[in-house]
């Protein structure tokens, strides 16, 4: 049976009869079929799909790592503290040497060992560089290290400034200093008393000693020491030179006993240890240890009344007879040490008395005695025993 349909395949040469070729609609363009035309544009990759898929990107993407886009990542500046401390000073004939130290205190705990500190004489405009040496994992620290001020009389500034940069390990520390103030003026005298009872009997003269020192060691032997009551209109009560020598065992200090009457009043008065300033005529002026300061040592004295009687001691070693220096004989409230003969002069209040003696070196002494009037006695004090320890 034959077919009416038509093939639409082309003939035996390739060819589609023109009455059975589809018609396309007008408004679509009809293709290339070489593939090639003039007004073709190349297609590339978009710069997303280039960076998705891992290929190189643009300058203006390797500007996106650049200084200023890190800095953004980067921790921000350690705020941290400095403090330049005035350790000790000493006077010395033409200018002064103050002993300092500086701390710095980050609050992160970095450490900041091997760092310079700059310390700045503001006076002079005199730079020295002091290293950080010690950490103790909270607060660094420089070591000792000495600032010295000129020869004028004045006050001397240094000021410790501390800046670090963000090279190496360490990140951006911010920029401290500060300021410390010294004072570079006359000699400074100070003054001690000791040697004081432990009760004063109205009226009853008394010796104590004084002690006077220069900050610079001078000499300060025949220099007056005066014993004042501020409580009476000042009145001096007495006055003595200062000796030649010095107290055993120290560089610098004068001293010397001073004898005054004990003031009446049954309480506790303060008297004034005193010693005046004064202008050495050898040394020119506006230079160091022209002027000495003035000095006031203010002490107390219980004062109680008169006792009924005394005891007359007299102490000696029981073996060699020699006499004991130093003993002490107490009566409440009474106490008195024996002087290089062994001999003191105990007050005491009349009635049954327990009588207490301390000696180094001796044993301890006690004695009960009923007073009814003054009373004399000799007493001999054994030795303490020496034990050796056992080998």
């Amino acid at each position: 049976m034959e077919s009416n349909n038509q093939s639409l395949l082309p003939d035996e040469q390739g060819f589609v009869p023109d009455d059975m070729k589809p018609t396309l609609p007008e408004q679509l363009p009809s293709a290339d079929v070489s593939g090639e035309s003039e007004d073709a544009e190349e297609i590339s990759p978009s710069e997303d799909s280039l960076e998705a898929d891992g290929s190189e990107g643009t300058d203006e993407d390797d500007q996106s790592d650049s200084a200023p886009a890190r800095a953004k990542k980067e921790e921000p500046v350690h705020v941290v503290e400095i403090a330049m401390s005035h350790i000790s000073h000493r006077l010395l004939e033409d200018h002064a040497e103050v002993t300092c130290k500086v701390g710095i205190f980050c609050p992160q705990n970095c450490n900041l060992t091997g760092l310079p500190v700059i310390v700045t004489c503001d006076n002079t405009g005199e730079e020295q560089l002091v290293p950080i040496n010690n950490y103790n994992k909270v607060d660094c620290e420089t070591d000792y290290f000495i600032v010295k001020t000129g020869s004028e009389l004045g006050v001397y500034s240094w000021t410790a400034s501390f800046a670090c940069d963000a090279e190496g390990k360490l990140r951006q520390h911010s920029e401290v200093n500060h300021t410390l103030r010294f004072e570079y003026w006359p000699h400074t005298v100070s003054m001690a008393v000791w040697s004081l009872p432990m009760v004063y009997e109205e009226e009853r003269d008394v010796t104590i000693k004084v002690g006077a020192v220069c900050t610079n060691a001078c000499s300060l032997a025949g220099r007056d020491i005066k014993i004042i009551d501020p409580d009476n209109d000042s009145v001096v009560l007495a006055t003595a030179p200062l000796g030649e020598e010095l107290w055993p065992g120290t560089t610098a200090l004068y001293w010397t006993d001073i004898s005054f009457t004990v003031p009446a009043g049954v309480r506790v008065h303060t008297l004034s240890a005193c010693i005046d300033g004064w202008s050495d005529p050898d040394i020119e002026e506006g230079q160091p240890g022209k002027e000495h300061s003035a000095c006031t040592q203010a002490f107390h004295i219980p004062v109680i009344k008169q006792a009924d009687y005394a005891l007359d001691l007299t102490f000696s070693d029981c073996e060699t007879g020699e006499p004991i220096e130093g003993a002490e004989a107490i009566v409440h409230p009474y106490k008195r040490i024996s002087d290089a003969s062994g001999h003191l002069v105990l007050p005491v209040d009349a009635g049954e008395i327990t009588l207490k003696v301390f000696a180094e070196g001796y044993k301890d002494f006690t004695k009960e005695i009923l007073l009814t009037n003054n009373y004399t006695m000799k007493a001999e004090m054994m030795k303490k025993p020496v034990y050796w320890p056992d080998e």
